[in-house]
């Protein structure tokens, strides 16, 4: 599931109305995906749950059919289970971001030129593509990866169970045209997309937060 916010006009309210009003717009579509031939990725219940399904190693992603054009998108992944031989909290196997083509390759997640990607774990393959607020970044099951374009402020921010992650170090403006990617590694790695965590809840970034591990099992 994604969750897009309309574009709404109201330079003459406030900045606490304009918010609120902005909110209002918030609506919900489902992600179409698209995957290259012969990856072994299953969409269930209506396209909201990947599973992936064959031997531990990266494949080329999933992609979202459509271009993420909307002021504001906001797309939420938990992981229902990891992988067949995956501890709860392992950790590790999830690239899941964006990409500025719909033509990638499997190891297009380490190109910033190409994609902007969290990956779920304290070792920083991602550090090409994002800038970690938090020290710990693992996720396993249960846990939920929300990604946030807001062209408005020309952001791409990252969370984890609702809390700001990292930040991308391209801008939607430096990106377009834009489209959802997500790369599973594991065998039986299931991801639902669906909302779990309110958009208006998430926590803005102004630039100075710092990075802080309050979240560290």
């Amino acid at each position: 599931m994604i969750f897009h916010e309309g574009s709404h006009s109201c330079p003459s309210f406030n900045k606490a109305l304009a918010e609120r009003l902005r909110y209002k717009q918030v609506r919900s579509t489902l992600i179409q995906w698209i995957a290259a031939p012969y990856t072994p990725f299953i969409l269930q219940n209506h396209g909201t749950v990947v599973k992936k399904k064959g031997s531990d190693s990266w494949e080329k992603p999933l992609l979202s059919n459509q271009e993420l054009t909307d002021p504001i998108t906001y797309s939420q992944f938990k992981t229902l289970k990891l992988g067949k031989s995956m501890g709860k909290h392992s950790g590790s196997g999830v690239f899941v971001g964006v990409s500025q083509s719909n033509k990638i390759e499997t190891r297009d997640f380490t190109r910033s030129d190409k994609t902007i990607c969290m990956y779920n774990d304290v070792v920083a393959l991602d550090s090409g593509s994002v800038t970690r607020i938090t020290t710990f970044c693992k996720t396993g099951s249960g846990d939920v990866i929300g990604v946030l374009v807001d062209q408005h402020k020309d952001q791409i921010l990252f969370y984890i169970n609702g809390k700001l992650s990292s930040v991308g170090k391209r801008k939607p403006s430096e990106m377009r045209p834009l489209y959802a990617v997500l790369w599973l590694y594991y065998n039986e790695c299931h991801i639902e997309m669906g909302n779990f965590y309110d958009y208006t809840t998430l926590e803005p970034y102004d630039g100075d937060i710092n990075p802080s591990n309050d979240d560290e099992w």
